[in-house]
C-alpha cells in the first residue's frame, strides 16, 4: 500500500469531479478487498491513516453512487471498524456519519449494523456519541426498525451510554 501508494492513487481517481461509475465500482470493490485484510491490524491502521474513511464516505455519497458502491463502502467501513486501535479516527472522520446515513438505503443492512456496533463499542466513540443529539435520533430509528440486527445494535449502543 505504502511502496506503491495505491491508496493516494485511488483516492485521487475518486476526488476527481468527473463522475466514472465504472472506475467508482472498482475503487469500491478495491477498498473492500483492501478492508478484508486479515494479516494484521496494522493493514487497516495504514488504510485508516491513509485516509480511507473520508473517500469511502464521498464515495458512498457520491453523485454516481448506486447500490454495490454503497454496499461496498459500507463493507470496508464495518471492516475498518473492527480495529479497535483506529475506531475514534474512523469516527472523528465521519464513518458513523456516513454508515447512519446508509440506513436508509437498504442494500447492505447487516454491515451498517455491524459496523455501528463495533465503532459504538470503543468507550470514547460512545462518549462522543452521547453528546451528539442527532446521532442519538437515529439510534432511536433504528431501534424501532423492522430488521433485527439494527434493533441488536441500537439497544447495545444505547445499553452503553
Amino acid at each position: 500500500i505504502e511502496s506503491d501508494n495505491l491508496l493516494g492513487a485511488a483516492i485521487q481517481c475518486i476526488a476527481t469531479r468527473t463522475v466514472n461509475a465504472d472506475l467508482h465500482r472498482t475503487v469500491a470493490g478495491m477498498f473492500a478487498s483492501l478492508s478484508e485484510c486479515n494479516e494484521c491490524d496494522d493493514c487497516l491502521a495504514k488504510l485508516v491513516s491513509g485516509g480511507i474513511v473520508p473517500a469511502l464516505c464521498n464515495l458512498s455519497r457520491g453523485q454516481g453512487s448506486c447500490p454495490e458502491i454503497q454496499a461496498n463502502c459500507v463493507l470496508s467501513l464495518a471492516n475498518l471498524c473492527s480495529n479497535e486501535q483506529v475506531q475514534i479516527t474512523i469516527y472523528r472522520q465521519g464513518g458513523l456519519d456516513c454508515l447512519l446515513d446508509s440506513l436508509i438505503g437498504g442494500a447492505c443492512n447487516r454491515h451498517v449494523a455491524i459496523g455501528v456496533r463495533l465503532l459504538a463499542s470503543n468507550p470514547n466513540v460512545c462518549k462522543a456519541i452521547s453528546t451528539n443529539e442527532s446521532i442519538l435520533t437515529q439510534f432511536i430509528f433504528m431501534a424501532k426498525h423492522s430488521f433485527l440486527d439494527y434493533q441488536r445494535s441500537a439497544s447495545s449502543v444505547i445499553g452503553s451510554l
